[in-house]
């Protein structure tokens, strides 16, 4: 498998849980491996332990950082 055939990897970032969870729903049955995350600390070590990551989808207004 050659990185173009790969599925892409997504880390979403975002404090509301109804909305993470719909774009996280969206984006897997589109063929993404998403990784969430609720607030910036979370966000900070999924990125570490979980990257690298093609795309992060970053809401502005997070909690703790």
């Amino acid at each position: 498998m050659t990185p173009m055939d790969r599925p892409g990897s997504l880390l979403l970032v975002e404090d509301e849980h109804r909305l993470r969870m719909l774009v996280g729903q969206f984006l897997r049955s589109a063929g993404y491996r998403v990784v969430e995350a609720a607030d910036g600390r979370e966000a900070v070590a999924r990125f570490a332990a979980d990257g690298p990551f093609d795309l992060v989808l970053l809401d502005l207004n997070l909690p703790y950082l």
